[in-house]
């Protein structure tokens, strides 16, 4: 007895956008809080909170120039959304062991990477079948926009 392939690819379409979620959400907790970290606890100036901010944003953004052919090169999303996923998780966790700024600075630039590896449209092609690809896409995108 196999599968319904359908109901396989709408379970991997839901399942990755609980993930998806769960891990934008842990993000905004603590990205959110991470100024007033590096600035009271840590001691680090305006500057380098600009540093650390806009490292950031720029290493994510240009992961995501290169993030599709990776992903086709490399042809198993699945392995590599949970690893990166997994990768940015553990990242996460070693916010609360920095002692300073540098170590921050790397933690945040790390944690960046593994979410933009992977586009939203790469994603949810791979794990579709044919039949209903669209909708599934469409799902995935309102998981996305929470």
């Amino acid at each position: 007895m196999s599968a319904d392939p359908k109901k396989y690819s709408w379970k991997n379409v839901r399942n990755l956008g609980f993930v998806s979620f769960f891990t934008d959400m842990s993000s905004e907790m603590i990205f959110g809080i991470l100024p007033l970290f590096i600035i009271d606890d840590l001691g680090a100036g305006k500057a380098i909170l600009g540093l650390v901010e806009g490292m950031g944003e720029a290493v994510g953004h240009s992961t995501r120039t290169i993030s599709g052919s990776i992903s086709d090169q490399v042809g198993k999303r699945k392995s590599l959304i949970l690893l990166c996923y997994g990768l940015s998780t553990l990242a996460k966790s070693f916010f609360a062991l920095s002692a300073s700024w540098a170590h921050v600075f790397g933690i945040r630039v790390t944690t960046c990477i593994p979410s933009t590896i992977f586009t939203q449209e790469v994603s949810s092609f791979s794990f579709s079948s044919d039949s209903g690809l669209f909708n599934m896409m469409y799902v995935y995108k309102i998981y996305l926009n929470h």
